[in-house]
């Protein structure tokens, strides 16, 4: 079974935190949003991981080389032209069981009784504005009809970004006639023009659902997804050095990271070699080597070599900025 994993994207949505480091390679609970999904792909039995990349590439290569002794396929999408686009690059002739996962996209579900049933499926969950995202409409369980970002709610049910095909070679001729059609729109391929390509010509396309789902675009989804994480998976303390602190789980501290005189929790990450002193943190992302001192925050993302020092407020700073208050 490949696992295509399309992470060529700017983050268009996260900056400043994107001008230095790629979105998927953003920390959430104490690792990458990648790290996690390449995880999944493994628990799912994934024979074969297919990385689409461009945007900062090398950083992802070196984060995916340096913490995973598998074998990884690389493949660059040069211009951004689609998820469609990136889907196809994945894909090779012949291919058959496939799963498409998105680079920026956390979600549970048991994708294990998916693969059992052998059906071409689409992650779903239900939304109170479907006009964000693409839809999938049904009927008797069945899909009739796929649209991107509809602008009359015609359903509810939300296509999260986990995709199973049975045959990825139906998927890869369906892509490849959509480019070739030209149906693009603002000189994009989306992947539901072919997935409603291959209902109408008759494809069995059904749906599962996902218990939890984190598009983790803007900086409010990474603070809720990285809440989420620290729920489910609890506390890790790499680092011991903690004088005269309190620690609220469930947490995340990295290795050499100091907390002094400070109250941290819950639902806190910090990075690796940071410094917190004389403040309080709350639901919060801390980057690496950053330094914290008198300061409250709260649902606050801080990038790397951060540096804050003040009084209460919240700031959201990217990499290698400093502000003093």
């Amino acid at each position: 079974m490949k696992v295509i994993i399309p992470a060529a994207g700017h983050g268009s949505r996260l900056r400043p935190y994107t001008y230095t480091v790629p979105k998927s390679l953003l920390p959430v609970a104490g690792k990458a949003i990648l790290g996690f999904i390449v995880d999944q792909a493994l628990e799912w039995g994934a024979d074969q991981i297919t990385i689409i990349y461009g945007y900062l590439r090398e950083q992802v290569k070196t984060y995916l080389d340096d913490n995973y002794r598998i074998p990884i396929d690389y493949r660059l999408q040069e211009k951004p032209l689609g998820l469609g686009q990136a889907v196809y690059l994945g894909l090779d002739p012949g291919d058959r069981e496939t799963v498409v996962i998105l680079g920026d996209t956390i979600v549970e579900a048991d994708l294990t009784a998916v693969i059992s049933a052998g059906r071409t499926a689409l992650g779903v969950k239900k939304v109170a504005d479907p006009r964000k995202f693409g839809v999938a409409v049904l009927q008797d369980g069945r899909v009739t009809r796929l649209i991107e970002k509809p602008v009359e709610a015609v359903s509810n049910q939300a296509l999260v970004g986990l995709y199973y095909f049975r045959d990825g070679n139906t998927l890869r001729a369906a892509l490849e006639n959509t480019m070739q059609r030209g149906s693009g729109v603002k000189n994009e391929f989306q992947l539901t023009d072919a997935l409603q390509m291959l209902v109408e010509a008759g494809e069995d396309l059904q749906v599962f659902t996902v218990s939890e789902w984190f598009d983790c675009g803007t900086p409010d989804a990474l603070i809720d997804c990285n809440q989420y994480l620290l729920s489910r998976n609890g506390s890790a303390i790499r680092s011991p050095h903690t004088d005269d602190s309190v620690l609220i789980p469930p947490l995340f501290i990295g290795a050499g990271s100091e907390i002094i005189r400070s109250v941290v929790g819950p639902f806190v990450s910090i990075g690796s070699k940071t410094c917190v002193k004389d403040s309080v943190l709350r639901n919060s992302i801390i980057g690496d080597q950053a330094r914290i001192q008198d300061v409250t925050l709260s649902r606050a993302v801080l990038g790397n070599r951060t540096e804050l020092t003040g009084r209460p407020l919240e700031v959201r700073l990217g990499a290698s900025t400093g502000l003093k208050l």
